[in-house]
């Protein structure tokens, strides 16, 4: 979304924040939603960024700009 550079997670440690940048699997309409988990409502974003965007709906517009 941003075009940062994104990072392999690591295994989650105890006490150790995990890097902001690591990428994940975010689903484009939210599953709780409604949203399936088809690879055309996935997208790859920073752990910050799906953090941010939480469960909001994002518009088409707006994903097709990145």
């Amino acid at each position: 979304m941003s075009g940062q550079l994104c990072y392999k997670a690591k295994k989650s440690k105890k006490g150790v924040k995990p890097n902001s940048n690591e990428y994940q699997i975010d689903h484009v309409f939210p599953k709780k939603k409604g949203g399936t988990n088809s690879f055309k409502n996935a997208q790859v974003l920073t752990r910050k960024e799906n953090r941010d965007k939480s469960d909001k709906i994002e518009s088409k517009k707006r994903r097709n700009k990145y």
